[in-house]
């Protein structure tokens, strides 16, 4: 009988599995291996024994956080919008501004929720190959012509992008924003501190436009699920009237407060995972058989002759990565996300035995 009664969007789409798997390094998520700071350690300790109330609701607006975020991204924070992680800003951006039927333009591959998240409020999804002959470039003539003749509601650029590591140049960016007025861009830059750019600067001159940000990549903090937007304030204004009340819990933006405000360090952490990303692309470029492509993330997409016995050597190996399998243009590739030293060495041996046995 319930399924008699589901959304019919809902009827091709399957719930979202955690993998489960024993592993002694987890490198599948592109998390970072930084946990938190003694510095931030102790702010928390001292505000959940002085200060916290556990009884009371959060801070809606989160006004603290968003004057924190506004001063890193030298914004205003009337032009910022807190979210549990960038998922839930995705699905507020669907609810403010997709209705029934409307087309959504997105890259391929690229992050699953943009597509997953359009079909479930009845928009439709169309992709954009990115060019995996040429290590996933975007095509930006090809992009805006797909938005143009699909008269597309939104589309959504991810630069850095996942799971290829590649990214837009400003220009790029702007060229698209600027030749698709009637369309909401939003580019997802939830890789963008392993970057040396960000579009930000281009929303208080495109009011078509909203970044994504994250905390759960470089500043290390998934656990607290903080994610947020940057638009021009217009733009922002129409996201809060459907952003849920109390959608951050206090701790949460305690927690990405005080990582934002331990910047020195943050940044510190920030150039090690860049560095070791880089020597992690050298080590493993040495491997034959084994292809990898350039990335600005902190993760590396790499492509072997049978990706499903490589990953089951390295999870024998209590090495925990990605596997695309058979995933349409990623067909035996895997993301690597960029570890420790000691973590890289160990899975830059792994590959070396696994991929010549």
């Amino acid at each position: 009988m319930i399924e008699e009664i589901e959304k019919k969007s809902l009827k091709s789409i399957e719930p979202y599995k955690y993998i489960k798997a024993e592993y002694d390094i987890k490198l599948d998520a592109n998390e970072s291996q930084f946990n938190l700071s003694e510095t931030v350690r102790e702010k928390l300790y001292k505000y959940i024994n002085d200060e916290f109330n556990a009884n009371f609701y959060p801070n809606s607006d989160c006004d603290c956080l968003r004057e924190a975020i506004a001063q890193y991204c030298n914004a205003a924070a009337d032009d910022i919008v807190v979210g549990a992680g960038s998922d839930q800003l995705i699905d507020i951006i669907y609810k403010a501004f997709l209705n029934l039927g409307e087309k959504v333009v997105v890259p391929y591959p690229t992050f699953s929720m943009y597509e997953l998240t359009a079909r479930i409020y009845g928009g439709i999804p169309v992709r954009v190959g990115l060019k995996a002959g040429e290590e996933y470039k975007y095509d930006v003539p090809k992009f805006i012509q797909t938005i143009k003749t699909e008269k597309a509601k939104i589309a959504f650029i991810c630069s850095p992008n996942s799971p290829t590591g590649n990214n837009l140049s400003i220009e790029e960016i702007k060229q698209i924003i600027k030749s698709c007025p009637e369309t909401l861009i939003v580019v997802d830059e939830a890789y963008g501190e392993f970057t040396n750019q960000t579009a930000i600067p281009l929303t208080k001159e495109f009011d078509n436009l909203i970044i994504l940000k994250t905390f759960s990549k470089a500043f290390g903090i998934a656990a607290a699920r903080v994610g947020y937007s940057v638009s021009c304030s217009q733009t922002a204004n129409i996201l809060n009237k459907v952003k849920p009340p109390y959608n951050v819990a206090t701790l949460s933006q305690i927690v990405a407060q005080s990582v934002m405000e331990d910047y020195a360090e943050n940044n510190k952490r920030i150039q090690e995972i860049v560095k070791q990303r880089e020597l992690l692309f050298a080590e493993l470029s040495k491997i034959s058989g084994i292809k990898v492509f350039p990335s600005e993330s902190n993760f590396l997409l790499i492509k072997v002759e049978d990706s499903k016995r490589v990953y089951k050597a390295l999870l024998d190996n209590r090495i925990l990565v990605i596997n695309f399998g058979e995933k349409e243009d990623l067909e035996n590739c895997l993301r690597i996300s960029v570890g420790l030293e000691w973590q890289n060495r160990l899975i830059v041996d792994s590959l070396q035995l696994t991929v010549h046995s």
